[in-house]
């Protein structure tokens, strides 16, 4: 049976069943309709018949996981999934859905979805971003060991500007860890993680504490990398670094890359470019400087 969810802001009615997130009570117009169903048939014919594995446009876009998994979303409120392999686990489908669904929906509803985890703090979210890699899903876990921080996002920050102002719209409190960071965590909630086949292998968790659910405005941004330093370079960035920094740092950017970044994109970027403070943070590659690295952090949140 369908069930209603609250996710990225919005209510949602979906035939998947999503243990990785809140149940909301029943609306009587939900924001969109997640169905596990075959998409339309010219979607079909395009992956049977043409071999093709995507199709992009700016209300009406597909795409297929090999040949696993086939997700269709159009204007923001309906998305189809068809599950092409039956050996697939749950748990496989729906981090599918989570991501692969949901930016989509966000994209044709205008907001902008950042590669990166949120925390908030004290009435506002600051967001621990980078290339896969960079130690970013790491440096979040061990933010969060802090319990004056609290979980928002993971892997997909999701923002949209309201009265010119930037708002991170919370994602399931579903926390995936690389095996590093994974390794790293002391807490008893450990024993409840799964273990995802993704990305090279992550380990997951349903959060039971910790987190928020409600919009909260976004106040700092770190965007973490390696270089061949020796040191942690740490600085603030404005302006056209800033710009660019964000852009190679969207969720899916493949897809702006296909469809081009429109006048309203480019208003929201330039919206988040100036009313945020923009952290570039470059650590070396070959040291282990997580810990002085959530410190800095730290240490410029807690101000």
């Amino acid at each position: 049976m369908a069930k209603y969810y609250r996710l990225y802001g919005l209510t949602v009615l979906s035939d998947a069943e999503l243990d990785e997130a809140e149940e909301v009570q029943a609306v009587a117009v939900p924001d969109a309709v997640i169905k596990l169903e075959l998409p339309p048939e010219w979607v079909v014919k395009e992956y049977k018949e043409e071999g093709k594995f995507s199709s992009l446009s700016e209300q009406c876009s597909w795409f297929r996981v090999y040949d696993e998994i086939l997700i269709y979303v159009e204007n923001g409120n309906y998305a189809s999934v068809w599950v092409l392999n039956e050996k697939l686990n749950k748990t496989y489908i729906n981090s599918y859905v989570l991501s692969g669904v949901f930016t989509f929906l966000m994209f044709q509803r205008g907001y902008v979805v950042i590669h990166g985890s949120a925390i908030e703090y004290n009435g506002s979210v600051f967001i621990v971003s980078g290339p896969s890699g960079s130690g970013k899903s790491t440096t979040a876990a061990e933010l969060l060991k802090d319990s004056r921080f609290r979980f928002a996002s993971d892997d997909l920050s999701a923002i949209r500007i309201i009265d010119g102002k930037c708002f991170l719209f919370p994602g399931p409190p579903w926390q995936k860890l690389l095996p590093d960071a994974h390794e790293r965590q002391q807490d008893a909630e450990d024993k409840d993680c799964v273990f995802l086949d993704e990305c090279g292998g992550k380990f997951a968790k349903r959060l039971k504490k910790g987190y928020i659910n409600h919009p909260v405005e976004v106040k700092n941004i770190f965007y973490v990398s390696k270089s061949d330093r020796e040191d942690i370079l740490f600085r603030r960035i404005v302006g056209i670094e800033a710009l660019d920094h964000l852009t190679h740092n969207l969720f899916r950017g493949e897809i702006i890359t296909a469809l081009g970044i429109t006048p309203e994109r480019f208003s929201s970027y330039l919206n988040i470019v100036s009313k945020t403070n923009i952290y570039s943070i470059e650590r070396p590659v070959n040291k282990n400087t997580i810990d002085e690295l959530t410190e800095k952090i730290s240490n410029i949140v807690l101000i």
